[in-house]
């Protein structure tokens, strides 16, 4: 049995070769860390990402792709303000004809009573009517809004609805309140106007980094287009001074 086993090509204990690894066991204690430590250790970790992400400002154009129906619902309502605003403005409506005094029934009594802020109320709203319709029809055009003149776009326009109801809502006040308070609607005034002036502020300096990028892209581009022509230019001069360099040593 042993002679045929070995004829096989079985090999006896002594002659098996020694493996090369080696098992050791650690000396070190196996630390088991408590899972309350574990779980302050996975929050602090939390934490710190959230720090970066707060630390870090997200893409503008990204978070308007994102927000893209948060600024279709405030278009809505812009919208629809201005709407009811201007078929019912504030005052309300004659509700019969008075031949004395020229009313007619279903015209504005601010129209009769106060013209000049009126017209004035009426543009407004108009703006702002408009100015949120173009919102709208920007959101649902399907225009990509990571392109920077479309966010700027979308910007100024809302923008302008903004403003447009906010001096909607002052010729408003300007018809419905008393002479008695006029103080505080000239208060009221102020406060509204410094804080259009805040927003504008705050558009032209969105303006001027748009027009800054722009210029820079624009310089980039030129740049590149001259050193194009430059590397062409030069090809071209080296080409025809090579041909002339044949020609001469063919005439010799």
């Amino acid at each position: 049995m042993e002679e045929a086993l070995r004829g096989a090509g079985a090999l006896r204990f002594r002659d098996i070769p020694p493996t090369t690894h080696h098992h050791t066991t650690s000396t070190h204690p196996i630390v088991q860390i408590p899972l309350a430590a574990q779980h302050d250790d996975q929050v602090i970790h939390e934490r710190q990402q959230d720090f970066k992400l707060w630390k870090k400002p997200q893409n503008h154009e990204d978070w308007v792709e994102k927000k893209r129906g948060t600024l279709m619902v405030v278009a809505s309502l812009i919208a629809t303000m201005a709407f009811q605003a201007g078929i019912n403005p504030p005052g309300g409506v004659w509700q019969e004809n008075n031949e004395d005094i020229s009313q007619l029934a279903g015209t504005s009594v601010m129209a009769d009573m106060y013209s000049d802020v009126f017209h004035e109320f009426i543009n407004f709203n108009t703006a702002g009517l408009i100015a949120s319709l173009s919102i709208i029809l920007l959101l649902i055009s399907g225009l990509p809004m990571r392109h920077r003149i479309i966010v700027w776009i979308l910007m100024v326009t809302m923008w302008v609805a903004i403003t447009a109801m906010a001096l909607t809502y002052i010729k408003s006040l300007d018809a419905l309140a008393l002479e008695s308070e006029y103080g505080m609607l000239c208060k009221l005034k102020i406060g509204i106007i410094v804080w259009l002036s805040l927003m504008g502020l705050l558009l032209l300096v969105h303006t001027v980094r748009l027009l800054k990028r722009g210029l820079k892209k624009l310089v980039k581009l030129l740049r590149r287009r001259r050193n194009t022509n430059t590397s062409a230019a030069s090809i071209i001069s080296t080409y025809y001074c090579h041909v002339l360099h044949l020609i001469g040593f063919r005439s010799h």
